[in-house]
């Protein structure tokens, strides 16, 4: 207890250098899952506000009203929105490639988002993630660790209910 006493972080046993990469690049870790949402969320507004920049908020796509109602455990952890920063934080919430090192919990930064012909604001084609322990197949030959990621499709059990969404959220806490 007295060893752990020691190393909490208001009693400023770290130095510059550390604290700034707790406070910017390691994920935290929550109790609970609101304290993740707040906590993520108010990363991606701070950073956005700092920087200008635009918050891609992304409402997943339903095959009735009634299924936005249905949390995302329903629909295997893709979630009603997802809100990314292009420059921020993004971490994988299904395993999309896991032989290449895409596994659920797997972090990166947005490179950006890909939208089809109508644009900002329609549901994007794909998000643009840079994941820095890929090791499969380069998709860019000039940039080896982006992926794109792709909208993922669910149907809830014993339902006709259905979701699309891409399986990333805010990457800062866990």
């Amino acid at each position: 207890y007295d060893w752990w006493r020691e190393r909490e972080l208001d009693r400023g046993h770290l130095n510059k250098e550390q604290r700034e990469y707790f406070e910017n690049e390691a994920a935290w870790l929550c109790a609970r899952c609101e304290d993740v949402g707040c906590l993520s969320g108010g990363k991606i507004a701070h950073a956005a506000e700092d920087g200008k920049l635009l918050i891609h908020q992304i409402r997943a796509e339903h095959c009735s009203k009634s299924a936005r109602k249905h949390p995302s455990s329903a629909f295997d952890g893709l979630r009603e929105i997802v809100n990314v920063l292009r420059g921020g934080k993004g971490m994988l919430t299904r395993n999309v490639a896991y032989l290449c090192g895409l596994a659920n919990g797997s972090r990166g930064k947005v490179v950006g988002v890909v939208y089809g012909p109508d644009g900002v604001g329609s549901f994007p084609e794909a998000i643009v993630v840079e994941f820095p322990d890929c090791c499969g197949p380069a998709f860019y030959p000039s940039e080896p660790k982006w992926v794109p990621i792709l909208p993922m499709f669910s149907m809830q059990e014993g339902t006709r209910q259905t979701r699309t969404q891409f399986p990333l959220a805010g990457g800062y806490a866990l």
